[in-house]
């Protein structure tokens, strides 16, 4: 912890350094949500409805899907029901 009390991670908030997420930079009323927002963690995604065609779509999710080497983990009882990639 810093002196002040607050967490220490030693790099300025993106506030203070002047980092802008996407939806801050688009006009207003274009809808950009972000269900996940933790300011603490700098982890952010943002969601714009309608952003991409269906074609665009389904070749972005093909190309991730088809094109990244997924790891199944291994907990004390076996495989696990999931598939992550780093």
């Amino acid at each position: 912890l810093a002196v002040d009390g607050a967490k220490d991670w030693g790099e300025a908030s993106r506030i203070a350094v002047g980092l802008k997420l996407v939806g801050e930079l688009a006009p207003v009323g274009i809808g950009w949500t972000y269900p996940l927002l933790d300011e603490e963690w700098r982890c952010f995604a943002g969601y714009l409805p309608g952003a991409l065609g269906e074609e665009d779509s389904k070749r972005f999710f093909d190309d991730v899907k088809n094109g990244t080497r997924w790891l199944q983990p291994v907990g004390s009882w076996g495989p696990l029901p999931l598939r992550t990639a780093w």
